[in-house]
């Protein structure tokens, strides 16, 4: 459906003005639309409120029962649905403190076992170094000779496999001093 401008339309209004009388007041006025029975707004509002006076009784008083049904019913279900939004806010900054809780637990879990890690190596850092020790040409001399005045008549073989048992039994208490 084409619509005309302004002035077109002002144009035809006067060429053709369609004059009707208002069925409320009795007014004669110029129609805009073909099917419009009624002068004003207000002539209409007027009218409108008598036919809800003239109607009948039951049908006035169901038709103000559906409208308070329908309003009571639109309230209920904004109540519901604040409801919901706040029940699904108190959701969500639930799930926001069980995370930062998870979090925070997960970083002193994380500290817990760095630390633990932390201690491990440096355990297996003092046994390594003690074993490197023990092992060592100097020390093994040293005990020798230590061995050697203790005991002046031990024979070389007998004196190797003391020093061997000797290093073993250190180097268990090492590992259950340090924990290992």
């Amino acid at each position: 459906m084409a619509t005309l401008s302004k002035p077109k339309r002002q144009y035809r209004r006067i060429q053709r003005p369609k004059m009707k009388i208002c069925t409320w007041c009795g007014a004669e006025y110029q129609a805009i639309r073909s099917d419009s029975l009624y002068c004003s707004a207000s002539c209409t509002t007027l009218a409108s409120l008598q036919r809800l006076r003239n109607a009948k009784p039951e049908e006035y008083e169901a038709r103000l029962k559906k409208n308070a049904q329908k309003a009571k019913e639109k309230r209920y279900e904004q109540i519901e649905i604040e409801k919901r939004m706040k029940l699904a806010e108190e959701e969500k900054l639930k799930q926001q403190i069980q995370a930062q809780k998870r979090e925070a637990k997960n970083l002193i879990e994380t500290e817990k076992r760095e630390k633990e890690e932390f201690q491990l190596r440096q355990k297996q850092a003092t046994f390594n170094v003690r074993k490197t020790f023990l092992t060592s040409s100097d020390y093994k001399k040293s005990w020798k000779q230590e061995q050697l005045e203790l005991q002046p008549n031990i024979q070389a073989a007998e004196l190797d496999m003391l020093y061997e048992k000797h290093v073993e039994d250190s180097l268990d208490k090492l590992r259950n001093s340090l924990g290992l």
